[in-house]
């Protein structure tokens, strides 16, 4: 078996979107690196996107997401049994993807305490990023 995870598109527009993301433990373990996003399927199909916002809600264990490469790079954790949530585009700056040698452009979710039952949801938005970055 495997764990339970569901990606659900709010928006999937050319620059803009918005995704919920709901994860439950199976008992088979932890993910490690668990495809979130992928540009391939993303409306546009950038090379690439930054975060404008997150917003998680009393995780059942602790998650980290990583931007996809040679050596995976952490974008960002959320801590277990945390509520919270950040908009980087109201600061002006956006997370970013910084990977380097191999990048995909995908989002990973890394988890560590998931248990049979345990429980994730956390919302994304994303913006287009120009190949530039």
């Amino acid at each position: 078996m495997a764990n339970l995870i569901t990606i659900t598109p709010m928006i999937n527009g050319s620059k803009l979107g918005s995704y919920k993301v709901d994860v439950v433990g199976d008992g088979s373990g932890d993910e490690a690196g668990a495809v979130i996003l992928d540009p391939a399927n993303m409306t546009g199909h950038p090379a690439k996107f930054k975060i404008r916002a997150l917003q998680w809600d009393d995780l059942g264990a602790d998650a980290t997401l990583l931007w996809q490469a040679s050596a995976n790079v952490q974008a960002w954790n959320m801590p277990k049994g945390i509520s919270g949530g950040i908009r980087f585009s109201d600061t002006g700056a956006h997370l970013v993807n910084n990977a380097g040698a191999g990048v995909t452009g995908r989002l990973l979710l890394a988890t560590s305490g998931l248990l049979a039952g345990g429980r994730l949801s956390f919302y994304i938005e994303t913006q287009a990023a120009p190949t530039t970055l």
